[in-house]
This record gives structure tokens, C-alpha cells and sequence, in this order.
């Protein structure tokens, strides 16, 4: 009965873990020695342009399928134990080690260039059987602990391989309508094999340059507006535009296999164009200077008086946003020149206005913030003594 029971509860744990090693999208157990199949859904149907095996713990290519061919990658020993199925595009790693343990990625693109990733977690362990009496089903997936500090060495170097290719995405301005450039470091030296160009959101492919040739992906305007440079294998974009914003990335890889991954983020901004001031005189010599610009987006403002970067402070007082400045003076006004400046990450732009032409209407004249209404009240009183004078001399001639 013992023995029975053992069977059954053996079988049973085999035949779960057979589920688990066909299942996509879930973690894969596989048994030291053994063969296991990483199996990715068909997000196409019959249409694959290309499908690549990778280990992502370490940044490892591992196959490719592409145009009806199979092509494997690393070494000897272990092109022999792997096997790329061109029915179901999975992935057979055979007499399995504990080193393949680790992270895999499938990336399947169809005829559209969109990418579909899938991501794998296999775990390989030892079994462990045992002939004691009257025990339980043991458990067939326990891990053998090792003597060395190998398993951690691995973990180390797997961390170090995920922080290079995770890094920071490096950020690029560019100019609406203008081009830009993103250009990968070169960790290889000259020995490139294959260069991948991307966007990270949608994963739409951009560009391949391979064995010397470049290809180009996505519809027919776009293409017209990309180009791969294969000298430094930098990316440039032409005429760029609103929806050119988003999330890059490139994949470089050498002959050692070995893919090396860098990520951008471009954000296109209009150019600031048109800064000009206007302005509105209050009561008790409060003047108030509002900046602003015919396009741009993103815009900074800030204020000079000459070469002086202006502050809050008894005289000056700068809004929210920078974008209007008001004036205070107890006594005279001062005739200087004030400066808006405006700039976003590609552009910048400026205006001035003088307050001796807000003060008297360009004309020099005493800087005084009451001297404009002076004037018109004496302009008033000569035009209306003269039409006086007009009208008792006519009055005059015509009693004569």
C-alpha cells in the first residue's frame, strides 16, 4: 500500500510538471538532466516574420528563426543541447544544467514589425529519490544545496548584466519639424553583428542593420523620415513630429552573442517663437509687464533689468509662472530696460520694453508717473483757451 501510494502521488507531481513546462506565461520547473519546452502563443496566426530566443538573465541570443531558417547562437556544447521548433516556434533545451536557470525571453514580430514579447522563468532542479520505508511522496523538484558559492557568483553577475541593460533612459531633446540624433555607445569595438532599433512603447521595430545591410520597418511615410547611419549606428529622425515622442531603445550585439541594450527618451518640443511684452499702468504708480509668445510649449519666463536677474523684492514682483512682473515706485520712475526672456529644452527668445516709452509715449521727457496726465491737462486747457479766443473774435468781427 505504501509503495502504491508513493507511485500515485509521484505520478501525479510528474504530471504537474509536465502542465507547468507547456504552459506559456508561467514559471517552468525542469528536472536536472532533462529536456523542457518553453512554448510562446501564436499572437499572428501562420504570419511570423521573425522569432528570437533569448536569454535575459544574462542578455544571451539563443536562436532566430527568420525566413523559413533556423540559426542557434553561443557555444558548441550548447547549440547541440538546444532546439528552436519552426511549428510552434518553442524552444527545447535538452539535458538541462543548473545553469540554465535564469530569465528567457521569446520576442515574435510579425509582418506589421510589431513585437511581441513573452518571458520565462526556468528554474532546473534535482531530484531526490529515496528507499526509506514508510514514507511519504518525496518531493521530486527539491533543490541539491550546493558547496561552493557558485549559485551566488551567478546571481551577482546575472544582477550586474540586468542594472547595464536597465539603465537609465538617456534623455534627447528635439525640435518639431527639425531632426535629431540618438546615438548608442559602441561596447564592442568594431565587431558589430546586428544592430536593432525600437520603440520601447509600442514595441514597434524601427530599423536593422545586419551583415552590412540596413532595413527599415513600419509604413511608408515613416520610413522616408528614418535613417540608420551604419558608421556609428545612430538613428537619425527627420521632420519630426508630435508623435515621434515616446521611449527608444537599441539593441547592439557582437560576435560573443552577447546583446547589449541602451534606452532613450526623445520629447519634441514646438520652438519658442514671437516673445513680446505688453503692459498696464495702475493707479499709484503700479505698472504691470505681461510676456508672452506666439508658439512654444513647455515655456519658461523670466525677467532682466539690464544685466540684473530680477527677484520679488520691494520694487518687483514676478507671478506664479514668471509671467508677469509688476512695478511699484513711490517716487520717479526710472527709464530702464526691462527683458523678458522665454525658452524651452530647443529654443529660446527674448523681448525688451523701456519705461520711458510706457512713462511719455517715446518722447524725453521727466521720468515721472504722473507727467502723462499733466500733459493732457494742459494740452486741454491751451486748445480750449484758443477756441475761446476764436469764438470772441468772431463774435467781435461780426458785431462790427
Amino acid at each position: 500500500m505504501e509503495f502504491g501510494k508513493w507511485l500515485i502521488c509521484c505520478s501525479l507531481a510528474l504530471s504537474i510538471s509536465v502542465f507547468q513546462n507547456q504552459a506559456a506565461r508561467l514559471p517552468v520547473n525542469g528536472s536536472l538532466g532533462q529536456s523542457v519546452y518553453l512554448s510562446p502563443e501564436n499572437p499572428y496566426g501562420s504570419k511570423i516574420e521573425e522569432v528570437i530566443w533569448r536569454q535575459s538573465s544574462l542578455s544571451l541570443r539563443i536562436a532566430r528563426y527568420m525566413k523559413g531558417h533556423v540559426e542557434y547562437f553561443g557555444a558548441e556544447d550548447y547549440k547541440k543541447r538546444i532546439k528552436l521548433h519552426p511549428g510552434n516556434f518553442s524552444l527545447q533545451i535538452s539535458d538541462l544544467q543548473r545553469a540554465d536557470t535564469g530569465d528567457y525571453e521569446v520576442i515574435v514580430t510579425g509582418n506589421s514589425g510589431k513585437e511581441t514579447p513573452e518571458r520565462f522563468k526556468l528554474d532546473v532542479y534535482g531530484a531526490v529519490y529515496t528507499h526509506q520505508q514508510n514514507t511519504e511522496c518525496p518531493d521530486m523538484h527539491s533543490k541539491i544545496p550546493t558547496a561552493d558559492n557558485r549559485g551566488n557568483d551567478r546571481k551577482v553577475e546575472q544582477n550586474v548584466w540586468l542594472v547595464q541593460n536597465q539603465a537609465a533612459r538617456l534623455p534627447v531633446n528635439g525640435s518639431l519639424g527639425q531632426s535629431v540624433y540618438l546615438t548608442p555607445e559602441n561596447p564592442h569595438g568594431s565587431k558589430i553583428e546586428e544592430v536593432f532599433w525600437k520603440r520601447s512603447s509600442p514595441r514597434l521595430r524601427i530599423a536593422r542593420y545586419m551583415k552590412g545591410d540596413v532595413e527599415y520597418f513600419g509604413a511608408e511615410d515613416y520610413r522616408k523620415r528614418i535613417k540608420l547611419h551604419p558608421g556609428n549606428f545612430s538613428l537619425q529622425i527627420s521632420d519630426l513630429q508630435r508623435a515621434d515622442t515616446g521611449d527608444y531603445e537599441t539593441v547592439v550585439t557582437g560576435n560573443s552573442e552577447v546583446e547589449v541594450t541602451e534606452r532613450f527618451k526623445l520629447d519634441v518640443y514646438e520652438p519658442v517663437t514671437g516673445t513680446k511684452i505688453s503692459y498696464q499702468i495702475m493707479e499709484n504708480c503700479n505698472i504691470t509687464l505681461s510676456c508672452s509668445v506666439n508658439t512654444g510649449d513647455n515655456t519658461s519666463f523670466s525677467w532682466w533689468r539690464g544685466q540684473e536677474a530680477l527677484r520679488n523684492d520691494s520694487i518687483h514682483h514676478l507671478s506664479e509662472n514668471g509671467q508677469e512682473l509688476q512695478l511699484h515706485f513711490t517716487a520717479q520712475i526710472e527709464c530702464n530696460v526691462y527683458k523678458c526672456e522665454t525658452r524651452n529644452p530647443v529654443s529660446e527668445d527674448t523681448a525688451h520694453i523701456k519705461l520711458s516709452h510706457v512713462c511719455n509715449g517715446n518722447k524725453p521727457a521727466e521720468p515721472s508717473c504722473g507727467f502723462p496726465y499733466t500733459v493732457k491737462i494742459i494740452s486741454s486747457v491751451i486748445i480750449l483757451t484758443i477756441l475761446l479766443s476764436i469764438i470772441v473774435i468772431v463774435h467781435v468781427i461780426s458785431k462790427r
